[in-house]
């Protein structure tokens, strides 16, 4: 990938280790609650966000802004399995 200039390459950089930096975090965050819904203690890849209220945008996409942004968004979301992920969706779709 080309940079137009040292700063844009110094500035992907930072984004990306802040990026790993908070997926670090996440992975960490669900290795420690399971599903939150049904206590199963899961892998981190059956593991997903759901947003209770006022969702910004989608956890992956905000992983690489700040790390008080990215954990305040963590913050208003559940750490579900995903049965009980689509179960939640189910519910709050109007037919």
């Amino acid at each position: 990938m080309k940079y137009s200039s040292p700063h844009s390459r110094r500035d992907a950089e930072r984004k990306t280790r802040r990026r790993d930096e908070n997926l670090a975090y996440a992975h960490q965050l669900k290795l420690t609650l399971g599903c939150q819904l049904t206590g199963q203690m899961l892998p981190p890849d059956q593991l997903e966000w759901h947003h209770l209220y006022d969702k910004k945008a989608k956890v992956c996409r905000l992983a690489r802004r700040s790390n008080e942004q990215f954990r305040q968004e963590l913050s208003k979301c559940l750490c579900v399995c995903r049965s009980a992920h689509r179960e939640l969706h189910a519910k709050t779709k109007i037919y």
